[in-house]
């Protein structure tokens, strides 16, 4: 608990200080995707349905199901919970609409988003456009247990923020099996924040800028397998630069059908000198009713059911591993 109130109270010190430094620290994004984290948290070319609202809204045009569905819960690093939501539904062909919310913290420090996606494809012949409008709450310090008077003043910082994001995204599919693709995270945004303690030197209003991000990414794939390659802020970027590596592959073991299980691969650090490296590995596992027939989904009304579990550990950072799962949903 003590570690934890530290690294708390080193962020809101960070906000009260920074103004508009760009110092992301809020809003960061730890992977919301279980199918991503395990690859390597590859995003720009990645099409994972309702989940592409944070990967990259241009994915949304790829999904074959009328309505998808996502949820995932998971502990980062030991410190805050996660919620993840997402829905998204291609019944509009031309204009496939997302929405996706994520909570996480307690009272101590807690941050939601809620973001609303939109894709568009038919521009030009292989190019698939999106882009996601977030909004951003965040509270931190009001946890009783923080309080410190001292003088007659209260040292806990306590406060509130609201603000906004916006992400935009491209995928071009050049070849049958290859296809190259841009993100941008962040590109407009600005975080508003109110505060009050510090002994007074916390009081008043002040906005965080969050650094923006950028992904250029490449996909090559054949009957049994897809590698994923991301670039992340190469060009430019406040943070290091990285790279990130992910491979999936379609298993046919004792002739089970190839779209039932997935195996998956991933590697990311820094592109320069290979530090803060991640290693990550994750399956998937679908039941679908028209691969066998009438299934029990019908039941529910659903096409297909999977569930994908994903495994992270940090080889420098002691007891940081991480395993999460998600569980998702097709409709028709």
């Amino acid at each position: 608990m003590k570690f934890k109130s530290t690294i708390i109270c080193l962020f809101v010190i960070q906000f009260v200080l920074a103004g508009d430094s760009g110092i992301p620290g809020a809003f960061t994004d730890v992977g919301y995707s279980v199918k991503s984290i395990s690859m390597g948290s590859v995003q720009s070319t990645l099409n994972q349905d309702a989940m592409g609202v944070m990967l990259n809204p241009a994915s949304l045009t790829n999904q074959e199901a009328n309505h998808s569905l996502y949820f995932n819960s998971f502990n980062h690093m030991g410190l805050f919970n996660y919620m993840v939501f997402a829905y998204s539904t291609s019944a509009y062909k031309d204009i496939p609409l997302g929405i996706m919310a994520i909570t996480s913290g307690d009272n101590a420090w807690s941050e939601n988003q809620i973001a609303f996606s939109a894709g568009y494809k038919g521009l030009i012949d292989g190019l698939s456009l999106g882009m996601t409008l977030k909004m951003l709450l965040t509270s931190f310090g009001n946890n009783k247990d923080g309080s410190l008077i001292i003088n007659g003043e209260e040292q806990q910082v306590s406060g509130s923020g609201i603000g906004f994001g916006l992400n935009g995204g491209a995928q071009y599919q050049f070849t049958k099996n290859q296809q190259v693709a841009l993100v941008f995270k962040n590109l407009i945004n600005s975080v508003g924040y109110d505060s009050k303690g510090g002994g007074g030197y916390a009081e008043g209003s002040y906005s965080e800028a969050i650094p923006a991000q950028y992904i250029l990414g490449y996909k090559i794939s054949n009957e049994s397998s897809t590698i994923f390659l991301d670039i992340v802020d190469a060009l430019s970027g406040s943070n290091p630069a990285e790279i990130r590596l992910g491979s999936e592959w379609k298993v046919d073991w004792f002739n089970i059908n190839k779209e039932i299980i997935r195996l998956r691969f991933g590697y990311r650090s820094e592109l320069m000198t290979g530090d803060n490296a991640i290693y990550s590995i994750g399956t998937g596992f679908n039941y679908d009713q028209n691969l066998t027939g009438e299934g029990f989904l019908f039941l529910l009304h659903l096409d297909r059911i999977g569930l994908n579990l994903g495994y992270l550990f940090r080889p420098e950072l002691d007891n940081m591993s991480e395993l999460r799962f998600e569980i998702k949903f097709e409709l028709n």
